[in-house]
């Protein structure tokens, strides 16, 4: 005899086809260029965060991540642009990305 069929059945049925069709993308390679400019990047950060050891918004912890006051589509133009880095501490880099709007009256995001 068969199986009478259910709104569960039908639900599982569902959650397969949504999982077979929902494949993850690959993450896409680097490119050449892409990899030279990070190299370029990792020595500029290293030398900037040496110049500039104290946060530049509350100048008491010591800096260890740097800030691209550029964001969106002109970020990836103002990459190695150092006059739009600013040397921060992890706690004022967060509150910085989580309050946008004050961010741009203060001049830290474009």
């Amino acid at each position: 005899m068969a199986k009478p069929y259910s709104k569960a059945d039908s639900t599982r049925h569902a959650l397969k086809e949504v999982k077979e069709k929902a494949k993850p993308k690959p993450i896409p390679k680097r490119s050449k260029k892409r990899i030279i400019a990070d190299a370029e990047y990792t020595t500029l950060r290293f030398m900037f965060l040496t110049k500039n050891d104290k946060c530049q918004i509350c100048k008491i912890s010591t800096s260890d991540q740097v800030h691209h006051k550029h964001s969106g589509k002109d970020r990836a133009k103002h990459y190695l642009d150092v006059p739009t880095w600013m040397a921060l501490c992890h706690d004022c880099h967060n509150i910085l990305h989580l309050t946008p709007k004050e961010s741009r009256e203060k001049g830290y995001l474009f």
